[in-house]
C-alpha cells in the first residue's frame, strides 16, 4: 500500500512538532522566544506546499510505476538533478556555469547506465515502457526538485535555519497532510487504484515505525544540508547512494552486477567529484574578488560572505561581486 504508506509516513512527522518545542523551550525558555510573525507564515506556507508536492511525488510515482520498467522509473527519477538546476537558476539565481551544467549531464548519464543494465532491467525492456508511465515518473522527480528548491528559499530567506526549523517544517507538513490526505485514500480506494485497508499486524506497524525512523532521521539531514549547501548540490550527493549501495551489495551478499552497471557509478563518482571542485575553486575566486574590492575602496569595509559560507554555500551571490549568467 505505497499510498497509505506514504501517508503515515507523513503523519508521523507530526510528532516533530513536539521535538521542537521541547528543545525550543529549553534553549529559549519560552515558546514564543526569537518567533517573528514573517517566520511562522512562511513556515506554514513551506508546510503546506510540502505537503501538496510530497502528495504529488508518492502518487504519480505510484501510478507512474506499473506502467513502466524498473530501471527506466529510476533513471528517470534520480533525474531530478537536473530539475533542481533549472529551478535553482530561474528561483534561486543559481550561476548557469558551463562546467556545472556539463558536471549535472555527467551524473545523469551514470545514473542512465545503472539504473538501465542492472540484471533485472535490460535495456530490451524498453517496449514495456508507456509514455503516460515515462510522463508520471517525470512529473514525481520534478515534485521532488520543487521541495527541495522551496526549503532552499526558505533557508535564503532566514539564514542561520539548522536542524531545530528543519524539525518544526517537517512536523507542521505532518499535521496538513494528516487532515487534508485521508480524501485522497477514499478517492484511490473508490476508483480502485489502491484499497483502503489498516495493517492486520503488529509486525506491519513496528516495521513501518522503524523504517519510518530512519526516514525521518535522513529527512531532518537532507534539510539542514539544503540550508548549509545548496539544493543542487545535496540532490547531487544523494546520487551517492548509487555507488555506495552497489559497493554494499558487493561487500555484503558478493553481488555482482554487469559491468556497465560499474562503469555508470564510477561516471557518478567523476560528475559529483568534478561538481564539488568546480564548486569549490568557484567559490575562492568569488571570495579573492571581494577581497580585492575591499582593498581598492576606501568606503565602509563590505563583508565578504563567501568566506563565511560553508566551502560549497549557495552560489548565488557574494557581497559586492555580481556572477555573470553564463561563464567557463
Amino acid at each position: 500500500k505505497p499510498l497509505f504508506q506514504s501517508y503515515l509516513y507523513h503523519c508521523l512527522n507530526s510528532v516533530h512538532v513536539l521535538f521542537w518545542a521541547v528543545i525550543h523551550f529549553a534553549l529559549s525558555r519560552s515558546f514564543t522566544g526569537h518567533l517573528t510573525k514573517k517566520f511562522l507564515v512562511d513556515v506554514a506556507v513551506t508546510s503546506l506546499l510540502f505537503s501538496i508536492f510530497g502528495t504529488a511525488l508518492h502518487t504519480t510515482y505510484y501510478l507512474g510505476l506499473s506502467r513502466v520498467t524498473v530501471g527506466i522509473s529510476s533513471a528517470l527519477l534520480n533525474s531530478s538533478p537536473v530539475w533542481v538546476f533549472i529551478l535553482s537558476v530561474i528561483f534561486l539565481k543559481e550561476g548557469l556555469r558551463v562546467f556545472k551544467v556539463i558536471n549535472v549531464l555527467v551524473c545523469v548519464a551514470g545514473i542512465v547506465l545503472v539504473s538501465l543494465f542492472q540484471k533485472s532491467n535490460h535495456i530490451s525492456n524498453f517496449h514495456d515502457t508507456s509514455v503516460v508511465g515515462a510522463i508520471l515518473v517525470v512529473c514525481s522527480s520534478i515534485c521532488r526538485a520543487i521541495a527541495n528548491v522551496i526549503y532552499g528559499r526558505f533557508s535564503r530567506r532566514h539564514p542561520g535555519v539548522g536542524w531545530e526549523t528543519s524539525l518544526l517544517i517537517l512536523g507542521c507538513t505532518g499535521i496538513v497532510t494528516a487532515f487534508a490526505g485521508w480524501p485522497l485514500l477514499i478517492l484511490f480506494d473508490f476508483v480502485e487504484l489502491e484499497e483502503f485497508m489498516l495493517p492486520n499486524h503488529v509486525q506491519v506497524f513496528y516495521t513501518l515505525a522503524i523504517s519510518w525512523l530512519f526516514s525521518a532521521i535522513a529527512a531532518v539531514a537532507f534539510l539542514v544540508g539544503i540550508a548549509k549547501t545548496s539544493p543542487l548540490f545535496m540532490s547531487m550527493g544523494k546520487l551517492l547512494s548509487i555507488p555506495l549501495g552497489l559497493l554494499a551489495d558487493f561487500v555484503v551478499h558478493s553481488g555482482v552486477s554487469p559491468a556497465l552497471v560499474y562503469v555508470g557509478a564510477a561516471i557518478i563518482l567523476t560528475g559529483f567529484a568534478a561538481f564539488f571542485l568546480e564548486q569549490h575553486f568557484y567559490n575562492r575566486k568569488k571570495a579573492a574578488a571581494a577581497t580585492s574590492l575591499n582593498s581598492v575602496t576606501d568606503g565602509p569595509e563590505v563583508e565578504v560572505f563567501a568566506e563565511s559560507l560553508p566551502l560549497l554555500g549557495n552560489s548565488s551571490s557574494s557581497a559586492g561581486v555580481s556572477e555573470p549568467r553564463l561563464s567557463i
